[in-house]
């Protein structure tokens, strides 16, 4: 891959829909009709190690939970059937600006953890999305087992990014509870 090209993910291909070269996609983001505001994509076999391929997306839409897309470059299902399994990606610095206080997974993912009181938790190591708000999963060791933090403001105090750290106000027994 191109060592200049920062690129992120925003869909993942998992089969073909119709015979145009419409590719049915699994949306890796939270922005509705992401692939509508979508002009120029990178589509990457991690695989395969393949160099990136441009794309242009010619249109798009929702249907059964899924993404179709189409895109300018192919109109046969033959000439798309081998992107399957492949992931549609986008240079970092075209991701929409977010309001204050949200950030991307990848923006957390890493961040140290740190009680109010200076104690270290470990790292986010990943994030769920539960509905109501999403839990951080904070991990010392390979081998311990993690913390489950709600992402809720009343627990999580504030996120530097600058610093990597991320500070938190526990509530009672939550540590009790997973030791």
């Amino acid at each position: 891959m191109h060592p200049e090209l920062d690129l992120v993910y925003v869909g993942k291909i998992v089969g073909t829909h119709g015979v145009k070269g419409e590719l049915k996609v699994i949306s890796l983001t939270d922005i509705e009709n992401r692939f509508n505001e979508l002009d120029r994509v990178y589509l990457v076999n991690e695989q395969d190690h393949y160099d990136p391929i441009i794309a242009h997306i010619e249109s798009s839409f929702t249907h059964k939970n899924m993404e179709i897309v189409k895109f300018s470059e192919w109109d046969d299902i033959n000439q798309v059937e081998g992107f399957h399994d492949w992931y549609i990606k986008i240079p970092r610095e075209e991701r929409p600006q977010l309001e204050e206080d949200e950030y991307y997974f990848d923006q957390i993912t890493g961040l140290s953890v740190v009680t109010v009181e200076d104690e270290f938790l470990g790292t986010v190591t990943n994030i769920y999305q539960t509905g109501s708000n999403d839990v951080y999963e904070v991990s010392k060791e390979q081998d311990d087992k993690p913390i489950l933090i709600p992402a809720l403001y009343e627990v999580v105090k504030k996120i530097d990014l600058d610093e990597q750290i991320m500070i938190v106000d526990l509530p009672e027994g939550l540590l009790d509870e997973e030791e």
